[in-house]
Parts: C-alpha cells; sequence; structure tokens
C-alpha cells in the first residue's frame, strides 16, 4: 500500500491518494511538520475510505506529515505542502527551506532558541533582525544551476543563502559554530526539503556575503547556500 499527497492550491487542504491497498477500511492521520516524524505530537484525524482511492485532508497552508493503515499494514510517512493559491515552485522551495532550519535543534546563544529567530529576507543584513539569529535570502547573487535530466524535463538547483548572525566576536561564538555547521550540512547535503514533490536532492555550498555598495564582509558569523534541485518540466519543440 502507497500514500500520496498532493496540494488541492485552493484553501481546501491536501489531496491524499491511496493505493495496492487491500480493499478493505484505510485510515489516513496527519499532523503538522517537525524534523522528524517520530516526534510526539499528537496525529489528527483519521478520514477514512474503502480500499484506493483519495480522501482530502482538511489542513491549512504549511507542511504537513500523513500516512495511511489498513489493519495492521501502514505505510512509511509523506510529506506534503498545503497552499491557498497557486503557488511558485521557488517559493515553496524556500518556505520549506525555513521550516526545515526552524525545526533544527540549535543550541541557545545567550539564552534564545535560533528556532525562532529565523528570518526572510531579499539579502543578509543583520539590521533587519534581533541578534542572534538565522536569515534565508533567495540568493540573488548566487546563480541557479540547469542540468539536464529526461528528455522532457530538467533539474534546476535552487539556492539559497543561510547565515547564522552575531553582534559580537566572543569566544562563545566558536562553540555556537561547532554545532551551527554540522546540523546545516547533515541536514542538506543529499536530504530534500519537505513537502516539495519536484524535489530530488539537495546540497550544500560555501558562501560570503558582503555588503554589495562597498565589498566588506557582513558581522555573520558563518554562512552556506542550500541548493535544493527540482525536476520540472522542459518545453519541447520551437
Amino acid at each position: 500500500m502507497f500514500l500520496r499527497l498532493t496540494d488541492n492550491q485552493d484553501g481546501t487542504g491536501l489531496t491524499a491518494t491511496v493505493g495496492e491497498s487491500g480493499g478493505t477500511a484505510v485510515s489516513v492521520f496527519w499532523r503538522p511538520y517537525p524534523e522528524s516524524w517520530l516526534d510526539q505530537t499528537s496525529w489528527a484525524g483519521p478520514v477514512t475510505r474503502t480500499g484506493d482511492g483519495d480522501v482530502t485532508l482538511p489542513v491549512h497552508e504549511g507542511i504537513w506529515w500523513a500516512f495511511a493503515a489498513e489493519g495492521a499494514a501502514v505505510t512509511g510517512p509523506v510529506s506534503g505542502y498545503a497552499t491557498d493559491a497557486p503557488t511558485p515552485l521557488r517559493t515553496r522551495v524556500r518556505k520549506a527551506v525555513v521550516e526545515a532550519i526552524k525545526a533544527l535543534p540549535f543550541p541557545a546563544v545567550r539564552s534564545v532558541t535560533l528556532g525562532g529567530r529565523v528570518v526572510e529576507q531579499a539579502e543578509i543584513d543583520p539590521t533587519f533582525a534581533d541578534l542572534p539569529a538565522v536569515m534565508v535570502s533567495n540568493a540573488d547573487e548566487v546563480s541557479e544551476v540547469v542540468e539536464p535530466d529526461m528528455n522532457a524535463t530538467r533539474l534546476v538547483g535552487l539556492p539559497h543563502v543561510v547565515a547564522f548572525l552575531m553582534s559580537n566576536r566572543g569566544p562563545e561564538v566558536m562553540d555556537v559554530l561547532d554545532a551551527w555547521r554540522p546540523l546545516v550540512i547533515d541536514r542538506f547535503n543529499g536530504p530534500r526539503p519537505p513537502g516539495i514533490p519536484e524535489a530530488v536532492r539537495s546540497q550544500v555550498e560555501p558562501a560570503v556575503v558582503a555588503r554589495p555598495e562597498d565589498g566588506r564582509q557582513f558581522n555573520v558569523r558563518s554562512a552556506v547556500v542550500v541548493r535544493v534541485f527540482c525536476r520540472v518540466y522542459q518545453p519541447q519543440g520551437v
């Protein structure tokens, strides 16, 4: 048995498609996305149907886990991204990267939980955040990468600059960086962000964030590029 989630793109939630069931009662459960589906947050539902087919999960906009159960048979968890309207792939990928970062177990910095200070900005600029913080930019200064794929598709690598910002240069910064770097690398160097069916893989690349007007480096303790490769349709013909 398998379960697939599709965004309705109209605020009504996700369509959950059950396949290869045994033809008896199937229950589908769901819950908001955390980093690990093994988290003990309670599951909502179920919605039920008999055999293969679709059910609607009445969820609000965001990323969700779901699984299906038929007697003793249980599917693995799958993630889906529910939107209120058709949303560009680049926006969905950026939001998924942000949600994955929020869920990372960062160490507290000056009693601040970094997962609660993840800020989205068009460019990395510490003046737009209460420091310490994590800032995510859609990386205008980093080019997209296009790779060949199958006959009718291509892989597009969408970049996002992820920076850890801190307002001082004290020795405690080094301890934070020792934890920050492996957390981000382990999460994004290979594994896909949640809820993006087009995503094939992710990778982490080095980044240097500089002021565009004078070239001086910001007071950024660590910055990387998280690049998410997505399979997109390649128009054919002339």
